[in-house]
């Protein structure tokens, strides 16, 4: 297994080789199982392609972007998923909330250092919404500006693990 650390963490990619795609493939099988124990027979060849094409699908996730719970998006993450089969976590400790903001600090500016200076000037931006009362907006401005600051000091010591000279 090899992890491509991505300056943009939710973009690491994890490449496996053939040794983990037999690990992937037994857990994968030991799953499906599993969620057929009241089932006394299963039928080997259709086991077989749904394994077949499973240990290429969550191969491929490990390949993809985190897109999900994980980032604040109502819906569960592939990635993570695939990296919780393999019995790793490349954004270990990062809450949802705060790759939210890295995910929006990305979309801005292209290297870590820039990610991080987006998110320690990270300045939210009232937009008229009659259902949202300025004074009712207000009232969230302390958490997000903490989230964000909470998403810098995470990505630093990313930084600083991942690539050792900080630079970008």
């Amino acid at each position: 297994m090899k992890i491509q650390w991505a300056m943009n963490p939710l973009k690491t990619a994890i490449v496996l080789d053939k040794n983990d795609q037999e690990i992937l493939r037994e857990r994968l099988k030991f799953e499906y199982l599993h969620d057929l124990e009241d089932e006394t027979t299963v039928d080997e060849a259709v086991l077989e392609q749904w394994l077949n094409e499973a240990v290429v699908n969550y191969s491929n996730m490990l390949l993809d972007v985190h897109e999900g719970d994980c980032t604040c998006v109502p819906c569960g993450c592939c990635k993570c998923y695939a990296e919780s089969l393999m019995e790793i976590d490349t954004i270990k400790g990062l809450g949802k909330h705060q790759a939210s903001v890295i995910k929006l600090a990305f979309s801005t500016v292209d290297t870590i250092d820039d990610a991080i200076i987006f998110l320690e000037n990270s300045k939210p931006v009232y937009r008229y919404n009659p259902n949202w009362p300025k004074s009712e907006w207000e009232k969230s401005v302390p958490r997000w500006l903490q989230e964000a600051q909470q998403a810098k000091l995470w990505l630093i010591e990313y930084r600083n693990e991942h690539f050792k000279s900080g630079v970008s």
